[in-house]
């Protein structure tokens, strides 16, 4: 997921670990990056005024914690991080937090933490899935990859393409082409050619969610995630202190609307570690909240323009107000983009970003994995198929 959900997937070319999926991409295709390590992956700033750095040493996160909510050391708060790392496959970590944590505003820290994973709290969200981020991030640490995350694009396409691959862009697969029940290939619009072999090709990203009857029971326990309505902005470099922090998540006044549309703000800034990503005297910023595409659907032309500006102004203000002061009248650029953004663009259902549960999981048990029914089809939101 964009987003901080996504900055866990900037442990790119670490030293150390190889579950990052993009490490492993970039590892077989033959390319490096160059990467900034960055010294924290996200600052919190939380109702009652908690504000929390997750540090990129495991040690000096956990001492945080602690000078923040010292009576629970006595209760071994600190077992639950400890546990992540053991991936406990059929549990959730609402589940083992509450086994072990009393303080309610802990608790609520634990759910913000899993948010920025998986868009739902902690009893909805498995615990090897919050253990492969959540301990990833100290044991590699987040690299942002030089020049932005663009680059990670451009190096797998190269990759790609000196492994003997060919790429087309702007390729949305139409319809998949069966012969006794296996996906043999692909049809696409906007390609030069109509059908392409699956042992010939590429393809794009696109969710499968109009699924053959076998996968209902999937999309009767899962519902799509919610979109996301993001603000791309140039200002102006004075305007934020000089120890500002590459991510932050925001929730400023009440912990109940942790999961409701535009109830958090991710933030993040490339340029404090990149600074020659941008023009001289300036910062990136890249804001983004949940959102969902029914609130857009429906409008004219103008009526839709005018109501990204409302929308777009309301976050502005509230990140201006909770940490910028005078961030926006320090503006030079600002771009928009709504849940129809990653629809058009990415050929995502109503522009959602992946798949939660409707209601508490019993770890991975019954979650869908990379498979379908059409044996050769996989079921991940990204295929990549070589010459």
């Amino acid at each position: 997921m964009g987003a901080l959900v996504a900055a866990s997937q900037l442990a790119v070319n670490g030293a150390k670990g190889n579950l990052n999926l993009i490490t492993q991409a970039l590892v077989a295709v033959g390319c490096r990056m160059p990467v900034i390590p960055g010294p924290t992956t996200v600052h919190y700033h939380l109702p009652n005024g908690l504000s929390v750095r997750v540090h990129r040493e495991y040690s000096d996160f956990v001492d945080e914690l602690v000078s923040i909510f010292p009576h629970e050391e006595k209760r071994d708060s600190r077992i639950l991080w400890s546990m992540l790392e053991a991936y406990y496959f059929p549990q959730n970590v609402g589940d083992i937090a509450r086994n072990y944590i009393k303080d309610p505003q802990l608790l609520s820290f634990i759910d913000a933490e899993c948010f920025i994973v998986s868009t739902v709290n902690s009893p909805q969200t498995p615990m090897i899935n919050a253990g492969m981020v959540l301990c990833d991030r100290h044991f590699r640490g987040i690299n942002y990859p030089v020049g932005g995350i663009g680059e990670i694009a451009k190096a797998l396409a190269k990759g790609l393409v000196n492994q003997g691959s060919k790429i087309l862009y702007k390729a949305n697969a139409t319809n998949i082409i069966l012969e006794n029940g296996k996906a043999v290939s692909l049809s696409a619009a906007g390609a030069s050619s109509a059908v392409f072999s699956m042992t010939s090709l590429i393809i794009k990203m696109g969710y499968f969610w109009q699924a053959p009857d076998e996968e209902e029971r999937f999309q009767k326990a899962y519902v799509k995630a919610p979109s996301f309505l993001s603000v791309h902005m140039a200002v102006k470099a004075d305007v934020l202190p000089p120890d500002t922090d590459c991510h932050h998540f925001i929730l400023e006044d009440d912990w109940k609307n942790l999961e409701k549309s535009s109830g958090s703000i991710f933030l993040s800034i490339p340029t404090v570690l990149d600074s020659l990503s941008t023009p001289e005297g300036n910062h990136s910023l890249h804001i983004f909240t949940t959102s969902s595409i029914e609130d857009w659907e429906g409008l004219s032309s103008k009526d839709y323009e005018a109501k990204k500006e409302i929308v777009a102004e309301k976050i502005i203000n509230r990140l201006e107000k909770k940490l910028f002061p005078g961030l926006k009248s320090s503006n030079v650029f600002k771009e928009i983009g709504t849940p129809k953004t990653p629809r058009r663009y990415l050929a995502h259902d109503s522009g959602t970003h992946g798949l939660i549960p409707r209601r508490i999981p019993k770890g991975l048990i019954g979650m869908p994995f990379n498979t379908t029914v059409p044996e050769s089809l996989s079921h991940l939101f990204l295929l990549l198929l070589f010459i």
